[in-house]
């Protein structure tokens, strides 16, 4: 089993860079060489990676890894490529080998054709050992291609593999490529991706993955191969992002991590100003705090040359767990709006934070950017606002977790960003 949780952490951190050579199966023909972006009334998304691993009952947990992408733009001939060498996982109890892989993601206008790209490459998959059980899977090629011509909005998506061996006591026999999924004995069920997209008026999108691996010993699952394309209409003023979530926690080591919770993203154009949420009824964070009802929103939207981002993220009470602390109230606001004339106005109006509670005793709530301190205990900052580039973060609680060691748990509590630009 320790061979097993190790050959898993390693494929979830391999670090993975260089670049990808071939354009995607049907895309319009990519330009020979690097241009200058162009311009469009259209907003552009592309993504890839390699590998990824969810769930079961390994420690770790991998976001993708050889990640390429083009975040929402309105620019044509934007680029981006990763890539890596093989991955041998632990040979003495092998589960996971993955070839070298390559990423691409792009976007094109040729002619009167705007469209946007993604292509995933790995040389080979082994699932298993070759001398006993193992599926060997060569050649995944995972593509996307979402595009706008004078016919409207098209979408098109393809995974293709050049050859799978199935290993039974050490035989291998060749199989078709199949359709579904094919079984290691004792091992896992490997699943082959089908491609899956929308085309409407407004806009076109596709995702496509290569492989699904279901584990049986960890009841993980690992993803290879994957490519996203998307094109919308309507980008008259710009392009925003605002992802929005309750919680992040951040562990001493690493240890005791936790993703974003109750996310809820902005689309690339916004929401026509309609605003839309996320709710949870409550998050337990094991040791660390018990959260009672997360909401996060968001809203946007854009006419002429003006656009604006806003959201909200609400945290009813938080209690620290083991430490007498109850936080309640928990409120970030942002909002972002670009002028016509270039220059954002930024807001963080609403940010609060309702009482603090420490051994069932009320203390006086820290004004916006102070600290209150529980010595030994805890150091809680309100109201942590920056300004970035395109728009603003806010973080309405951020609180300092202390054990007496020099590593510290960090929480934060009630998350906005905003970004609002014109390409």
């Amino acid at each position: 089993m320790n061979g097993v949780r190790q050959a898993l952490a390693l494929l979830a951190t391999s670090a993975l860079t260089g670049a990808a050579l071939v354009a995607a199966t049907g895309a319009p023909a990519a330009q020979a060489a690097a241009a200058e972006p162009v311009r469009t009334d259209f907003g552009l998304q592309a993504k890839g990676w390699s590998t990824q691993v969810r769930g079961g009952d390994i420690a770790a947990r991998s976001g993708p890894t050889g990640l390429a992408y083009v975040l929402c733009t309105r620019d044509a001939g934007r680029d981006a490529s990763n890539n890596t060498a093989a991955v041998n996982l632990p040979a003495d109890q092998p589960l996971v080998d993955v070839g070298a892989t390559e990423t691409r993601a792009w976007t094109r206008k040729d002619g009167g054709t705007v469209s946007s790209h993604a292509l995933n490459k790995v040389s080979r998959v082994t699932v298993g050992d070759t001398a006993g059980n193992a599926l060997v899977v060569e050649g995944i090629r995972t593509s996307s291609l979402a595009f706008h011509n004078g016919t409207g909005f098209h979408q098109s998506g393809s995974t293709t593999v050049a050859s799978v061996t199935l290993f039974t006591n050490g035989v291998g026999v060749p199989l078709p490529n199949p359709g579904r999924s094919v079984d290691v004995p004792g091992l896992a069920e490997v699943s082959f991706g089908q491609p899956s997209g929308t085309a409407t008026d407004k806009f076109a999108a596709v995702t496509a993955t290569g492989l699904r691996i279901d584990l049986d010993i960890t009841s993980s699952t690992i993803f290879i191969g994957h490519a996203f394309s998307r094109i919308d209409s309507g980008a008259v003023a710009g392009v925003m992002h605002a992802p929005v979530w309750g919680s992040k926690l951040t562990g001493a080591g690493g240890v005791a991590n936790s993703g974003r919770t109750a996310l809820r993203p902005l689309p690339c154009l916004g929401t026509n100003g309609d605003w839309r949420s996320n709710r949870v009824a409550d998050v337990q964070l094991p040791s660390v705090a018990s959260l009672g009802e997360v909401v996060s929103r968001v809203r946007g939207d854009q006419s002429g040359n003006t656009a604006y981002a806003q959201g909200t993220s609400t945290i009813t009470r938080a209690s620290l767990a083991g430490r007498g602390i109850v936080l309640k109230g928990i409120r970030a606001e942002g909002l972002v709006r670009l002028r016509s004339d270039g220059t954002r106005d930024r807001s963080a109006a609403g940010t609060s934070l309702g009482s603090i509670t420490v051994g069932g005793k009320r203390q006086p709530v820290p004004a916006r950017g102070e600290t209150l301190t529980v010595p030994g205990v805890a150091r809680i900052s309100v109201g942590r606002i920056t300004h970035t580039a395109d728009g603003i973060k806010v973080t309405a609680v951020y609180v300092t977790l202390l054990d007496g060691s020099q590593v510290q748990s960090r929480l934060s509590l009630g998350n906005v960003n905003l970004g609002v630009r014109r390409s």
